[in-house]
This record gives structure tokens, C-alpha cells and sequence, in this order.
């Protein structure tokens, strides 16, 4: 009796010593197929738990010296363009180009600052017989300024206005030194088409300023559209007598208006 319970006892030991040696080798077995699975699917082998962890602590180091170069970058990026917007005003206008240039590449994107950059090449393009380079820059200049979410009157309408003037005058005329410069292509009158346009939504925007008037009647005028030129001038006249009626007579602006106006229509003074 005591045999065979004892027989019982080591048959039992063996059993669960042999069915824990298969459930260890089918346990690695298991990890075996899953390494071969995942090199299979993506060419590489899985890495550990532990080395996840050191890459995650790593990371985090270098996020922070990011994040500390990214926040210096705004600050340069505030001052370059601070600067080049005070060279802007002092006429300075290739230094103000370079400055801004600088601020965009440190990341300070801004209506303003795209803005004052088209400010800034269309004057150098201005004083470069409209140098097409220098036009170009202008007028990406002033669609970047337009296209961005800021649409605050002081900056998306005087971006309208600065660009009507690159379209006119840049690309839609040809330089004085140019022979035939009075011929106009197609492509240019487009150009013109559009500088109106755009001066015309300006106005509307904004009609208590003067510059508009004075500048749509230019555009008419050198488009060969005399009446138009006219009532821009008769418009502007209107305007400072509505607003100025007791001495709208003393104000230099009406009184070159009233004499373009004489001019385009013929009266004599």
C-alpha cells in the first residue's frame, strides 16, 4: 500500500515537473515566433521595455534644450524685427529688407512684419527701375501679409493699397529708360486692371484717406480714362466738404483736387 501510494506521489511530481517544462518551452516557444513575427513585419527586431525607457529619459533632455533654443529664437526674432521696421522708417529700406528676412527665419510670421518686408522691397524695387527680382518679392511680400488670419483695418487694408501700387506701377508699366516704354502688353493691363481693383477695395475700406483718391485718379488718367480721373477728384471734394464744410477751402489736398479736376475736364482756371 505504501508503494504504490508513494509510486502515486513521484508519478505526480514528474507529471507537473514535465508539464511545467513544456509550459516553459512553450513559452519560448511563444516569444521565439513573436521576435520572428515582428522582424517579418517591420525588418527589425523588438527592442526592451528597458531600453524604451532610457530613450524616453533622453528625449526629454533634449526637448528641453529645444524648448530653450525655440523661446530664444522668438525673442531674435521679436528684435530683428523691431529693427527692421525702424530702418522701414528712416527709408533705410535694404537694411529693413535683411532685418525682417531674419525675423521670418526665426519664425516671427506676422501680418506686420509681411507687410512692412513688402513695404520695404517695393521701395528698392521702386528706386531699381521696378527690377522684376525685387517686385516679385514685394508682391509675396504683401499676399503672405493679406493671407494670414490677422485682419485688423491698420494692417489688411494698407497691405491692399501698398500692393495696388506694386501692380501698377511694377508690373504693370514698363520702365521710362525702355524704348516704347508707353507700349502695354496685355499681361500688364491685367496688372493695371487689378492695381484698380484692389485701390477701389481699399477706398471702400477706408474712406477718410485722401492718398486713394489721388491714386485711382493717377491709375484712370494713365490708363486714358479721363472722366474717371474726374470723379475720383470731384469724390475727394465731396468727402473734405461733408466732413470740413466751414473751412474745407483751406485744406491743400481740396484745392489740388479742384485743380486736377479743372485740368481733366477742361475748365480753365
Amino acid at each position: 500500500m505504501k508503494s504504490i501510494l508513494l509510486k502515486s506521489i513521484v508519478t505526480g511530481i514528474l507529471t507537473s515537473v514535465f508539464f511545467f517544462s513544456c509550459d516553459t518551452q512553450a513559452g519560448k516557444w511563444l516569444e521565439e515566433y513573436r521576435k520572428k513575427q515582428i522582424v517579418k513585419r517591420y525588418g527589425e527586431k523588438a527592442v526592451s521595455r528597458e531600453q524604451i525607457e532610457d530613450w524616453q529619459k533622453e528625449v526629454m533632455e533634449y526637448r528641453a534644450k529645444v524648448e530653450e533654443k525655440i523661446e530664444a529664437g522668438q525673442k531674435a526674432g521679436k528684435l530683428y524685427r523691431l529693427i527692421g521696421e525702424s530702418f522701414a522708417k528712416i527709408e533705410s529700406y535694404q537694411l529693413c529688407a535683411e532685418n525682417l528676412e531674419n525675423a521670418v527665419a526665426y519664425g516671427y510670421h506676422s501680418a506686420e512684419v509681411f507687410y512692412w518686408l513688402g513695404v520695404c522691397y517695393g521701395n528698392l524695387a521702386k528706386t531699381h527701375a521696378w527690377d522684376y527680382e525685387t517686385t516679385l518679392k514685394a508682391e509675396k511680400s504683401f499676399l503672405k501679409s493679406l493671407a494670414l488670419p490677422d485682419k485688423r483695418k491698420g494692417v489688411y487694408t494698407k497691405s491692399k493699397f501698398q500692393l495696388a501700387l506694386v501692380y501698377f506701377h511694377g508690373f504693370g508699366s514698363n520702365s521710362p529708360y525702355r524704348v516704347n516704354a508707353d507700349f502695354i502688353q496685355p499681361s500688364q493691363m491685367e496688372f493695371r486692371i487689378q492695381a484698380v481693383r484692389l485701390m477701389t477695395e481699399y477706398q471702400n475700406d477706408d474712406p477718410g484717406d485722401i492718398k486713394s483718391y489721388f491714386a485711382l485718379a493717377g491709375m484712370h488718367k494713365t490708363m486714358g480714362n479721363n472722366p474717371l480721373a474726374a470723379a475720383e477728384m470731384d469724390s475727394l471734394m465731396r468727402y473734405l466738404e461733408k466732413k470740413y464744410p466751414k473751412h474745407y477751402q483751406k485744406i491743400p489736398e481740396y484745392q489740388k483736387a479742384k485743380q486736377n479736376y479743372s485740368l481733366l475736364v477742361g475748365i480753365k482756371q
